[in-house]
């Protein structure tokens, strides 16, 4: 499904269900998602950022991981993440 001004993305490190997923839990699993991204209903242009380095070759989306606010760094910047010590 393509919408403007958004993008389908798929989270690295998370296995999700797409198609027939259980519910409630699938309603509950998106709706914790956006708010931990910062997603309010009210504000149709929320902040965040993503961080990639490769695509789905399926689905062709950036498999990434996703942050809310906004970041320092330039577009295209190398960034490398590192685990808790």
């Amino acid at each position: 499904m393509k919408t403007k001004d958004t993008a389908q993305l798929r989270f690295e490190g998370i296995d999700a269900i797409e198609k027939g997923a259980i519910q409630p839990l699938a309603t509950e699993a998106k709706n914790s998602m956006l708010h931990l991204i910062g997603f309010d209903p009210a504000n149709t242009k929320p902040t965040g950022y993503i961080l990639t380095r490769a695509v789905d070759p399926k689905s062709h989306r950036p498999i990434c991981f996703a942050f809310a606010g906004s970041t320092s760094k330039p577009d295209g910047s190398e960034v490398h993440l590192q685990g808790p010590c």
